[in-house]
């Protein structure tokens, strides 16, 4: 009897020990405190894969844990309540978002700390969590049929430059040389530039002598007219002087002419018949004489007229 009453004590502790061990483990994989720090509620418009027992970190570290997750008063949108280890710090300007591990990961946490001045939060302050990146929202819906409108359009695509793949080519060479002699223009514009200050250099001082020698002549001719001028007023001076003298000679030979022809002159007084026909004809050369310079008096003035004019034009 007492045998079988020690198996019973036993296999009691056995159970109560397996139970013990049980509820335990269950504590630590729920990441059960036993001593309890702050606790705030954060809402998400989705939780994604995250589960009750979640930790909460904070750069990498854990500070708190998931301890319940339920449907918000909207019914679309999740509350999930976060119990901190005993002395980590929750502030009124932290954030919080939800963040995989890898891309299919396990879903946790991440306390974004706000600065170091925001006050303290208190119990069961409610905070507004950031949404996660989630691989299958993405490829989810409407995403994936764009994804799949967006294959079959470059499908087309390339289709399209399959058929004119000719074309493309053709134009892909005449692109290529287009592309050539632009090169080639542009290097020739850029030599042209380059050589311009010198061509320019050139025209400048080309000008500089020419201005240098149109002022030269400039002042050779005004010289060359100058004493032209000067001579020929002289020339001028003396052709109206010997004028002068030649009509006072002419008008002096008319005078005598006049005197011997007269009827009361010594010739007309002469009886001689010799002696007068000498004389006639001595005075008809004088009269000739007169008339000669006459002639070459009036020719003279005319020449001295000319000269004048030719001055005056100028």
């Amino acid at each position: 009897m007492a045998h079988r009453a020690n198996r019973i004590i036993r296999v009691v502790i056995i159970i109560i020990i397996a139970l013990a061990a049980s509820f335990l483990g269950y504590m630590l994989m729920n990441n059960f405190q036993f001593s309890k720090g702050v606790s705030i509620l954060v809402h998400f418009p989705s939780v994604g894969d995250l589960n009750v027992g979640a930790w909460v970190r904070k750069s990498g570290i854990k500070v708190g844990s998931v301890t319940k997750l339920e449907i918000a008063a909207d019914e679309t949108t999740v509350m999930a309540t976060v119990r901190f280890i005993p002395g980590q710090t929750v502030r009124e300007a932290d954030k919080f978002a939800l963040v995989a591990k890898g891309i299919l990961g396990d879903m946790y946490i991440e306390q974004r700390p706000g600065p170091a001045d925001s006050p303290l939060a208190e119990e069961r302050r409610l905070y507004e969590g950031e949404p996660s990146f989630n691989i299958t929202d993405l490829l989810g819906g409407s995403t994936m049929n764009t994804v799949t409108d967006l294959a079959a359009s470059l499908k087309k695509v390339l289709a399209t430059l399959e058929a004119n793949a000719g074309a493309l080519d053709s134009s892909l060479k005449d692109i290529a040389a287009s592309a050539k002699n632009v090169r080639i223009v542009t290097d020739r514009a850029v030599a042209i530039t380059e050589s311009v200050p010198q061509i320019t250099r050139q025209i400048t001082t080309s000008i500089d002598s020419l201005q240098a020698s149109v002022a030269d002549v400039a002042a050779t001719t005004k010289k060359v007219l100058a004493g032209l001028e000067t001579n020929l007023k002289k020339s001028g001076d003396d052709l109206s002087a010997s004028l002068e003298a030649i009509r006072r000679s002419s008008m002096e030979v008319q005078a005598a002419v006049e005197q011997l022809t007269a009827k009361d002159s010594v010739i007309a007084g002469l009886s001689d018949p010799a002696t007068a026909e000498s004389m006639k004809t001595t005075v008809k050369n004088l009269e000739t004489i007169s008339r000669q310079l006459l002639t070459v008096s009036q020719d003279t003035g005319k020449i001295v007229k000319g000269v004048s004019a030719i001055f005056e034009t100028k």
